[in-house]
């Protein structure tokens, strides 16, 4: 399960009855999403009753590099006076990760927050093999948007 006392981020929210399961330990799920930094904004949301299997991962909008300043360099990253040596200059942003509720994922997708919108609507079952054919095997997910009425 995902109780609230497993997730100490501001910025990842979990519905009720969620539910995680992790090959090791369910505190792995904090781990698995990436490159969420607050200086970014992104907020990860996950609905009620939506079930996770082990090995997903959320790779959020922090694992994005400034390209039009003189340097690469992640230096927003480390904080203090490293974070104004791009002042002026803004990550980019790709908005939020939505998973609404009653979706099933099941061990293999990726989800890339560094690339536009993904959104899962609701009561849906995404798996490996649906991405199978577009990604082969453990299949990176880069934009979804289905939402259902």
């Amino acid at each position: 399960m995902l109780p609230e006392n497993l997730i100490n981020h501001p910025q990842i929210t979990i519905g009720d009855y969620a539910y995680y399961d992790d090959f090791e330990t369910v505190e792995n799920f904090q781990k698995n999403v990436r490159y969420l930094f607050d200086f970014t904004g992104a907020h990860l949301t996950i609905g009620k009753f939506c079930m996770i299997a082990s090995g997903v991962e959320f790779i959020m909008n922090g694992a994005n590099h400034l390209v039009e300043a003189v340097s690469s360099y992640p230096f927003a990253v480390f904080g203090g006076d490293w974070s104004k040596a791009m002042d002026g200059k803004s990550y980019p942003q790709k908005g939020n990760t939505f998973i609404g509720n009653d979706v099933w994922i099941v061990t293999g997708p990726v989800f890339y927050r560094a690339l536009p919108s993904v959104m899962l609507g609701w009561a849906l079952f995404w798996a490996m093999l649906m991405a199978w054919p577009a990604t082969g095997p453990g299949g990176l997910v880069t934009r979804i948007n289905v939402v259902l009425s």
